[in-house]
């Protein structure tokens, strides 16, 4: 793989130990954990953007850019944004940011 990309595992919750599993599996690949909450366990190479929203209510994985366009790529995004994310489940990532060019 490359140091780029991720892997997204999900699990029945009642496995506790599936996650550990499968950290081992991919071991040899390069990839660290990137999130483990519940039943979702992401890997990912170390220049993977990752955002991880509050109270591990999920991940954004990949870069995201302004809305506007004028201003490329958003290395970070506010916990109010991340508040808000979480608020409208998910739905302000497709209104609030915008589209690789």
């Amino acid at each position: 793989m490359r140091p780029d990309e991720f892997v997204a595992i999900l699990r029945k919750r009642s496995d506790p130990v599936g996650s550990s599993k499968l950290k081992s599996a991919f071991a040899h690949s390069g990839l660290v954990t990137a999130f483990d909450e519940d039943e979702l366990t992401v890997l990912a190479g170390a220049r993977t953007p990752i955002t991880v929203l509050p109270e591990g209510r999920g991940i954004i994985v990949g870069t995201l850019f302004s809305k506007d366009g004028r201003n490329g790529r958003i290395g970070q995004i506010s916990g109010a944004d991340k508040r808000r994310l979480v608020a409208s489940r998910g739905s302000t990532l497709l209104t609030d940011f915008g589209e690789a060019m």
